[in-house]
C-alpha cells in the first residue's frame, strides 16, 4: 500500500516508508517482480536513476512479458543521451502494447535526435493512426516532414 501511495504522492515521509519497506521485499523477495518495478520507480522518480537501472533490468530478465520496466529503462536511457538503447527497449515495450502513446511519441524523439528520420516519421504516423485527436504528434510530425523537405 505505501508504495502505491508514494507513486500518488510527494510526501517524504510515505515516500520514505514506502522506500524502507520495498527495500526490505526486495531483500527478502528479490525475484519478485513487482516489487522490483515499485522500487525502480521510486527511485527513478527521486532522481536515483543509477538504482533504478538494475532493477529495471532485473524485472525485463525475470518477466519478459511485462512493459513497465522497458518503459521506465527506456526513459532513463533516453535522458542520458542513449537514444539508441532506448529505442530498443520502446520497441519491445509497443510490442506488447501498441496503445502506449505517450512511448510511441517518445520513441520517434529519440529517433529523430539520433538522425533515423524516416523512422521518426513512421512512428509518428502511427501514433496519429492510433489516436487522430492527439495535436502533439500531428505538430510533430508537421515539424519533421519540414525538416526532410528542408533537406532534400
Amino acid at each position: 500500500a505505501y508504495a502505491i501511495a508514494a507513486s500518488r504522492t510527494r510526501d517524504a515521509a510515505i515516500q520514505s516508508r514506502a522506500l524502507t519497506l520495498l527495500q526490505q521485499a526486495e531483500h527478502n523477495s528479490p525475484d519478485d517482480v513487482e516489487v522490483l518495478l515499485y522500487l525502480a520507480e521510486l527511485y527513478r522518480n527521486s532522481n536515483q536513476e543509477d538504482q533504478a537501472i538494475p532493477l529495471y533490468q532485473r524485472a525485463i530478465r525475470l518477466d519478459p512479458t511485462q512493459v513497465t520496466a522497458s518503459v521506465g529503462l527506456g526513459g532513463i536511457m533516453m535522458q542520458r543521451g542513449q537514444d539508441t538503447d532506448a529505442i530498443h527497449l520502446w520497441q519491445d515495450a509497443l510490442s506488447k502494447n501498441g496503445g502506449l502513446e505517450l512511448v510511441r511519441i517518445n520513441m520517434a524523439m529519440a529517433q529523430w535526435r539520433s538522425g533515423d528520420l524516416r523512422s521518426a516519421e513512421s512512428s509518428l504516423v502511427k501514433a496519429i493512426e492510433l489516436n487522430p485527436g492527439f495535436a502533439t504528434p500531428v505538430e510533430l510530425l508537421q515539424q519533421l516532414r519540414q525538416q526532410l523537405q528542408q533537406a532534400r
